[in-house]
């Protein structure tokens, strides 16, 4: 665990990606991460991607989480283009 927290701090650092952690609201629980990668400071775009624990699927949580999120990153970086991959078996994401 200390080696994956090490290395999402020195690709914060670099800037490469940023990591950012969900957490059930009861328990403060970490059941998630949100990543933002393949950031283009020039074009003003990135990638974004979600991990949720299967324990807490088709619960609405990643809705909840991505839409303070992305509102965000278009109203307050002013980023252009949001790239999402999904799954294909994922409808529920899709």
């Amino acid at each position: 665990m200390l080696e994956i927290l090490h290395r999402f701090k020195v690709g914060y650092e670099k800037k490469y990606f940023v990591k950012m952690g969900i957490e059930e609201k009861v328990s403060g629980k970490l059941i998630g991460i949100i990543s933002l990668y393949a950031i283009d400071r020039l074009n003003n775009n990135l990638k974004i991607g979600f991990i949720l624990n299967r324990e807490y699927w088709r619960k609405g949580i990643m809705s909840e989480v991505a839409k303070p999120v992305i509102l965000f990153l278009f109203s307050k970086l002013g980023i252009n283009i949001l790239e999402a991959w999904v799954h294909p078996s994922n409808i529920a994401s899709i």
